[in-house]
């Protein structure tokens, strides 16, 4: 009774703070339409997703499960991940480079790449060595075989023997071109791999 009371008494402060409360609720409504708009006009962040990672005594073809006839023997670590570009318009991949946690790679051929494969060895890591367009609401499938060293490599018995020595994290850093801002952009993520389970 008193609320009201003061209500009827004080009628020019109740309007105030009614017209305050719903002009909050109104500019807050239009910053939320305003960045639903602007996401579903120009898309989200492109994305980078870990698929499968193993060891493989050889390197198989892209997508497939047949082995390349021209891989060398030894033993192969090898990770598969994805880039899904969830913008509305294409975006240029410039770079991608996939580092290793633990010293486990054959370092013999670096400056090489393996024949008829995207990547190439160097000091900080693998890096692909083409870049390419991947359009709106596409995605690029990436499969790194990584030769191990031949003191792991001597046979794949002793290889799985010693596979806490492979548990660790691999680092993919990518390079993009946004078109629309006129920049370079870069993702880069850490995922931990453990050829054990």
């Amino acid at each position: 009774m008193q609320i009201l009371n003061w209500l009827g008494e004080n009628v020019a402060v109740a309007q105030f703070f009614a017209y305050l409360s719903l002009t909050v609720t109104t500019a807050i409504v239009a910053i939320l339409s305003l960045k639903f708009s602007f996401r579903q006009h120009y898309g989200w962040k492109p994305i980078l997703l870990f698929v499968n990672r193993g060891i493989s005594s050889v390197m198989r073809t892209e997508n497939s499960k047949k082995p390349r006839q021209d891989s060398e023997p030894g033993i192969y670590a090898w990770v598969t991940f994805e880039l899904w570009n969830r913008r509305t318009y294409p975006i240029v991949v410039e770079k991608v480079l996939a580092t290793f946690s633990q010293d486990i790679l054959d370092r013999s051929k670096e400056g090489q790449s393996e024949l008829h494969s995207d990547w190439i060895l160097l000091a900080e890591g693998h890096r692909c060595r083409e870049r390419f367009v991947i359009e709106n609401g596409k995605h690029h499938r990436f499969d790194l075989y990584a030769r191990m060293k031949d003191g792991q490599s001597q046979n794949i018995q002793d290889t799985f023997d010693r596979l806490d020595l492979l548990d660790g994290a691999i680092e993919i850093k990518i390079t993009y071109f946004d078109p629309r801002r006129k920049r370079l952009r870069k993702i880069a993520t850490t995922g931990q791999y453990s050829f054990r389970d």
